[in-house]
């Protein structure tokens, strides 16, 4: 889910994720920490994952400030039996970033470029 959905949602909007959550399926918060971020959401939706957007890496090395607001969203997300996974990984020195920041799952280029799903069948069977 994005964070565009969540905000000024109503108990409606809650009903599908619970119902997903309880057929065992796990919610993430995409592009957490881009738009108007509030850790209220990770109380009031069933969220396994916060999904860091790629355009962090911009800032980061630009703000001390951003660099801070990442540890804390870590700590937060990892206290509350959250997994912190960043998108757009395209280089080494990006996943030793997200490696230092204690990020649990990355994703991106580096580790592969997209691909339909018949492709994707044959390349897990190899």
């Amino acid at each position: 889910m994005t964070e565009n959905i969540l905000i000024g949602s109503d108990n409606n909007v809650l009903e599908k994720p619970l119902g997903l959550k309880e057929s065992g399926m796990k919610i993430s918060i995409d592009d957490f920490g881009i738009g108007c971020s509030s850790l209220s959401y990770l109380k009031r939706f069933p969220v396994a994952t916060l999904k860091f957007d790629h355009k962090l890496y911009v800032t980061l090395s630009k703000s001390q400030m951003i660099r801070l607001l990442w540890i804390a969203i870590t700590i937060v997300g990892h206290s509350l039996g959250l997994d912190v996974l960043v998108e757009g990984i395209e280089t080494k020195e990006q996943l030793d970033l997200c490696k230092r920041m204690n990020c649990d799952i990355a994703q991106g280029y580096y580790f592969h470029k997209p691909m339909p799903s018949l492709a994707m069948g044959n390349y897990l069977n190899q």
